[in-house]
């Protein structure tokens, strides 16, 4: 073999594999000027490679705006590092005709024997990764502004401005500033989107949107948390009674009538404002003291402004005894929990059912759980709820394939606490084995704000839903797109999929932003290979609009409320897999469609 390379003429075999390269290859002198440049570069830059001999790629291979002075150009020289190993940058180039491109260029250092020292240059076109990065990040970027953003009125929305109202409470702590807070609500606002229809209301919305921007000062943060609901955050109050006077200047200002294509639109505001005098007030405290305050200026008979006062806060020690009573209903089993169905769009089966909870108080009635979850919470019981809602969830599942329904699956929430628990995983799993449950027919809901948003547990939520998916259970982000939009999320956390909030679907017939949220959601989800239910669908326009924008799994009023077990299995029995808000043309015609399945099933 020795005998027969050194018959070869090596500079044909140099010559030949640089005429063969892909990549571009320049030498250069240490002054930058071209010696040689092989076929590909000439391809890649637009340019006779032999025309290029002689000058220097800082004069022909960059946009105008970054070339350099022709005496930077003349100083310029190539500092061969100190360790001796190939450096690799990036460059925007523009090739002959004009065009920019993007260059990978690999600088290396050599020597010519009877020359000296040369640089050797290899430059790879990676113009079209960066376009695809620079999409990717766009596309991030609109998602992340899309879900911190009201779209009706620019405002923020309520995951953003929680984040701010708990900086500022941080913020405080430590500084002379006095943190305020309004809570703003619009009376009446049904009635105008009843009596004018739902573009007027968005109208009055976003009249009152410009009213908070000329009012409120540099430091003030507005946002839309709700339907009509608004919030100011004033970061460096004067006192409580300067709040107030704020406050009526905002009813002044809003009671000028708004026209609206040719229509006269009145309407008033009701606003509870609140000081966080404690230190070491949190963000929930200071809103619960706003929002005491603005029900008592609704009670009142709204259109006016009510503070925060030692009344107010009697009444909030009257909220100690209703926790009270909450912690003897869980202790008593006066809790019951309820399910409610999700159905696959492709054929209108059953997937599944969610396990609710629900409160008949001996003597108030239907307690919402929205009232009595956060006691619970605050009780430090939200665990041992979880596990009584995962029992009712066993329960259900050995009745339905008691009744031969061994396909449906039952989830249930699963909160931080629960999460957090030593064990949680190990005891769910040999829960299911002692029933000899599947592991897919019981899933693990899990709010995308309590993984992402809990201080110092995120990998130990991390670690506890891994350990589930490899064990074959399913795990959902619920309440998915509410304001982390965590494309992130679905990289770091091994969820098999996620739950659409229906936040984002009551608007999916009148609001484009979150149809388009909705459809990209499902996209990735797709690309992902992950699981999609959208909740909140409690009509059949909505339904038939969920399955235009690629949508899988539907949970809502329209299909059915939450029911009792025994009621549960009745339905379940007598229900129908069809999909009445398409016609048999629209379910025949699936070329438009982007996907027909769904794994949870």
């Amino acid at each position: 073999m020795r005998r027969i390379a050194s018959r070869i003429d090596r500079q044909a075999i140099y010559r030949a594999a640089s005429k063969s390269s892909l990549a571009g290859i320049l030498v250069q002198t240490i002054d930058g000027t071209v010696l040689w440049a092989n076929d590909a570069y000439g391809r890649i830059m637009g340019h006779d490679p032999d025309s290029l001999v002689g000058k220097h790629p800082l004069a022909f291979a960059l946009p105008p705006e970054d070339r350099p002075s022709d005496a930077e150009i003349a100083q310029f020289r190539f500092v061969k590092p100190t360790d001796d190993k190939p450096r690799v940058e990036v460059f925007r180039n523009r090739r002959g005709d004009g065009t920019l491109i993007w260059l990978e260029i690999q600088v290396a250092f050599d020597q010519i024997r009877g020359f000296g020292e040369v640089v050797i240059l290899a430059a790879r076109d990676i113009s079209d990764q960066v376009a695809q990065r620079e999409k990717l990040e766009a596309t991030t970027a609109d998602l992340r502004r899309l879900a911190t953003t009201d779209s009706l009125t620019g405002l923020a929305n309520r995951h953003a401005f929680m984040r701010t109202l708990r900086d500022a409470l941080a913020a405080q702590s430590q500084s002379a500033d006095l943190v305020a807070l309004m809570n703003i609500d619009l009376d009446h606002f049904k009635s105008i989107n009843d009596s004018h229809g739902h573009a007027a209301g968005d109208a009055m919305l976003a009249h009152l949107a410009t009213i908070l921007a000329e009012v409120l000062g540099p430091d003030d943060v507005a946002a839309r948390i709700g339907g009509d609901e608004f919030v100011v955050l004033s970061r460096n109050a004067v006192s409580l009674s300067h709040l107030a006077e704020r406050a009526h200047e905002l009813l002044i200002r809003f009671a000028k009538p708004l026209t609206f294509e040719d229509v006269t639109l009145e309407a008033s505001l009701s606003i509870g404002a609140a000081t966080a005098d404690d230190a070491d007030m949190t963000a929930d405290t200071l809103l619960k003291r706003a929002d005491l305050a603005l029900y008592q200026a609704k009670d009142r008979g709204r259109g006016q402004v009510v503070v925060y006062d030692q009344a107010l806060h009697d009444q909030q020690r009257e909220a100690a005894i209703f926790a009270t009573e909450v912690r003897g209903a869980l202790s008593d089993q006066q809790l019951a929990f309820m399910f409610q169905p999700s159905m696959r769009l492709r054929d209108g089966e059953i997937a599944g059912f969610e396990t609710l909870v629900r409160w008949n108080h001996p003597r108030h009635g239907f307690i919402s759980p929205a009232e009595f979850l956060p006691v619970v919470r605050n009780l430090g019981l939200m665990a041992s709820l979880d596990f009584a809602a995962f029992e009712a969830a066993i329960t259900l599942v050995q009745q339905m394939s008691a009744a031969g329904f061994t396909q449906q699956h039952v989830s249930f929430n699963a909160s931080a606490e629960l999460l957090a628990q030593d064990g949680f995983a190990d005891t769910f799993l040999s829960r299911l084995n002692q029933e000899g449950i599947a592991p897919d027919r019981i899933v693990v809901e899990v709010l995308e704000t309590v993984v992402i948003a809990t201080q110092g547990a995120k990998d130990v939520f991390a670690r506890v839903i891994g350990k589930l998916t490899e064990n074959g259970v399913k795990v959902l982000l619920d309440d998915f797109g509410t304001g982390y939009a965590g494309l992130t999320h679905l990289a770091k956390l091994a969820v098999s999929g996620v739950k659409i909030d229906r936040s984002l679907t009551e608007n999916i017939l009148t609001d484009r932003p979150s149809a388009k949220i909705i459809a990209m959601m499902h996209d990735l989800c797709h690309e992902l290979d992950m699981d999609v239910v959208t909740e909140g669908i409690e009509s059949k326009d909505q339904a038939a609009a969920l399955w235009d924008l690629g949508g899988r799994v539907l949970q809502g009023f329209w299909l059915a409320k939450a029911m009792p077990s025994d009621v549960t299995l009745n339905w379940l029995k007598t229900h129908k897999a069809e999909r009445p808000f398409l016609s048999a043309t629209a379910i025949a015609d699936t070329s438009n469609r982007r996907y027909l399945g769904a794994n949870l099933s």
